[in-house]
């Protein structure tokens, strides 16, 4: 992160302690050079172990040894450092700089204190001489004022101790420290711009991954055969988790934190790369290979080598099966392109992209310098993946919507051309084997047809606080032509519609399905009266030959009921006070006739235990095996000698009289029964 925030610095200068040579030198114009600052964090001299008089500016240090300041090196840490020791520096100050206050910002992995000219001029943390001693302080920058003597040859000494740099190393982070000299203006100008840049940079680059991930990860629920919208949502929230931790370390206040916050960095990096090598198996193979175990397991043993491993540099773990994962990429769009010819397209621009700049940041981590491997390039390549994925993913849906409609289309063209088909096959005499092979085929179809048909019927009747229902359905053939239907409104009421198309089969089927689409688009807002009026018109404008709808719609409200008829056999009325049965009828066209036929609404008052009966004109019509037709008078008698305490008995009753007037002959035309009981107050 430090690279985004500041200018590499043009130049590092060290000195050597010898007499007089060498010195840092150091002016008012090294300070006002385009990076804003002198960074002192290369070369110098050094000597492990800790005694108070090395702060002295006379002390001989030229037996100490140089090394860097950042601990870069590998004997630092795995030979002579044991956690404290003492750096010396030594300066050539111009007059310029002398009795004038510096800005100088620290930054360090462990503990410091400085000593200039011998005295002590500021302490960051406590330095141990054991592990229990020292509060270590953790930040990228701390600032402090000071100024120089007023002398040309001048003396930093700084005591430092980092007694958790193995475990720093291992996350493959220097454990030393740097120095950097502002003017006191530039240097607080700097300060606030940083932290001002961090925080809005952990804004942006954890707030847009999670914005996508929620959103692709709705689109997963709602619609869960497009499993890519599960690998990308999941993908892009471990984004944002693992950016958010990426900015989190920048401010760690202490090593424990750092180290923390390195170690949840492990879970969302694997589960990430885990996630987009699924989606790219997805938008690239189609299959998912049999070695993706392999990075399964790889993930999942990285994960425990975090959680419980006691050595070993994590973070090179890490850029490396980063890398492996990114060669498996790679492979997988080489191979789309070679033997899929896949072409270029937004997606695969967008890998390529993403994966140049999670190569070149991890390579520059390792220690590999490039010239654009820098934390912006990295973020740019974050922002253009997460764009082009989401464009790829919303053209998909795009793509399987559009496939749907062509397939809508499609079906009723075949289904069009089926019933041509059937109509021309009616016509030709055909040999008696192609007959059998239609008559099973014409068997399936209406067998579907019912199927589809019977799905148009509630399976479950609403629950109405003051009434209760009992249906009953059956079709003459396979395919029949009565329908019904229930619409509950907020206030209690609800609406019923009861219909019989003309004839039976598929003909009849398809009148079905146009009058069940027009009761649901009319239902809400329409009296019964409207509804039968602008379904007369819907099914007239429809020109379907030969084809009448008859339909009753009535409104059920706590002391009426609001009806309308076309066509239908009356409503019958057992009346619970008196025993007796009421008829109600309209004596109008089915639907599709006269498109300005002249349709009325009436009311019938209900009483608490009264009973009414809907019905279509399969029970009056009716046929015993002498052919006689049951007719209104003995609907009425059926029905009133059916009454009973419950309507699903009262049903069950008047069906039983049903089948012994039958005697077992089948029925001439659908019967439909349809008992609404008023419940008592």
């Amino acid at each position: 992160m430090t690279r985004f925030l500041y200018i590499i610095s043009l130049f590092v200068l060290y000195s050597s302690l010898f007499a007089g040579e060498n010195n840092i030198k150091l002016h008012i114009d090294s300070l006002g050079n385009p990076a804003g600052f002198v960074q002192i964090s290369g070369e110098c001299r050094y000597h492990v172990g800790d005694n108070p008089n090395w702060a002295h500016p006379d002390y001989d240090d030229s037996n100490w040894k140089i090394g860097d300041t950042r601990f870069v090196a590998d004997d630092w840490i795995s030979g002579e450092w044991e956690g404290i020791g003492w750096f010396r520096f030594r300066f050539d100050v111009d007059e310029s700089l002398r009795d004038k206050t510096i800005l100088l910002h620290y930054v360090q992995a462990g503990a410091s204190e400085l000593y200039l000219n011998g005295r002590l001029i500021k302490k960051f943390g406590t330095v141990g001489k054991y592990i229990e001693l020292e509060d270590a302080l953790w930040d990228q920058e701390y600032p402090a004022e000071f100024k120089f003597d007023d002398m040309r040859y001048q003396v930093l000494s700084i005591r430092y101790s980092n007694y958790s740099a193995q475990k720093i190393k291992d996350y493959g982070y220097g454990t030393g420290f740097i120095l950097r000299f502002f003017e006191i203006e530039k240097g607080i100008e700097n300060r606030a711009q940083r932290e001002k840049m961090v925080y809005l940079m952990t804004a942006l680059f954890t707030a847009v991954p999670l914005i996508f991930a929620l959103l692709h990860l709705s689109m997963f629920f709602f619609y869960r055969k497009d499993i890519a919208n599960l690998y990308f949502g999941i993908f892009t929230l471990c984004l944002s988790v693992i950016n958010f931790l990426d900015f989190s370390i920048q401010l760690a206040g202490n090593p424990e934190e750092y180290l923390i916050y390195n170690l949840l960095h492990v879970f969302p990096v694997v589960l990430s790369s885990i996630f987009l090598l699924l989606f790219s198996y997805d938008s690239f193979s189609s299959l998912i290979p049999k070695h993706f175990i392999m990075f399964l397991i790889l993930g999942i043993g990285l994960q425990f080598w975090a959680i419980f491993g006691t050595g070993g540099n994590i973070a090179q773990l890490v850029n490396i099966y980063g890398g492996i994962v990114i060669l498996e990429i790679t492979r997988v769009i080489i191979t789309a392109f070679v033997y899929k010819k896949v072409k270029m397209n937004f997606l695969i621009f967008g890998f390529s992209f993403f994966v140049i700049t999670l190569a070149a940041q991890t390579w520059s981590r390792v220690g590999l310098e490039l010239p654009f491997a820098f934390d912006p390039f990295y973020y740019l390549g974050v922002i253009v993946l997460l764009i082009t994925m989401s464009i790829h993913l919303s053209k998909n849906f795009a793509k399987v919507n559009n496939e749907l409609e062509k397939e809508v289309e499609r079906v009723k063209e075949l289904s069009e051309q089926k019933l041509q088909k059937e109509r021309e096959e009616r016509e030709r005499e055909i040999t008696r084997k192609l007959l059998e092979a239609d008559n099973r085929r014409k068997t399936e179809e209406l067998n579907e047809a019912r199927l589809l048909q019977m799905s148009m019927i509630p399976t479950d009747i609403p629950d109405f606080d003051q009434y209760s229902v009992a249906t009953y359905i059956k079709t003459a053939t396979e395919v029949g032509g009565d329908y019904y239907d229930f619409y509950k409104n907020g206030d209690g009421s609800f609406k019923l519609a009861v219909g019989d198309a003309t004839g039976h089969g598929m003909k009849a089927g398809t009148l079905v399905s146009s009058t069940k689409s027009l009761f649901n688009a009319l239902v809400a807002d329409n009296t019964p009266v409207e509804m039968i009026r602008r379904c007369n018109a819907a099914i007239k404008y429809m020109n379907l030959p030969n084809l009448y709808m008859s339909l009753a719609i009535a409104e059920f409200n706590s002391e009426k009921i609001n009806y309308c008829s076309a066509g239908m056999p009356p409503v019958l009325v057992y009346r619970s006070k008196t025993g007796e049965i009421e008829t109600f009828l309209q004596k109008t066209m089915p639907l599709g006739g006269f498109i300005d036929f002249n349709y009325n609404e009436d009311d019938i008052n209900i009483n608490s235990g009264d009973i009414i009966l809907f019905s279509s004109d399969g029970f009056m019509e009716l046929f015993d095996r002498t052919k006689t037709m049951l007719g209104l008078d003995g609907m009425r008698e059926y029905f009133r000698n059916s009454i009973t305490d419950t309507t699903e008995q009262t049903l069950q009753n008047l069906l039983d009289k049903i089948h012994d007037y039958s005697e077992g002959v089948p029925l001439h035309d659908d019967l439909t029964l349809i008992l609404i009981r008023k419940k008592s107050d």
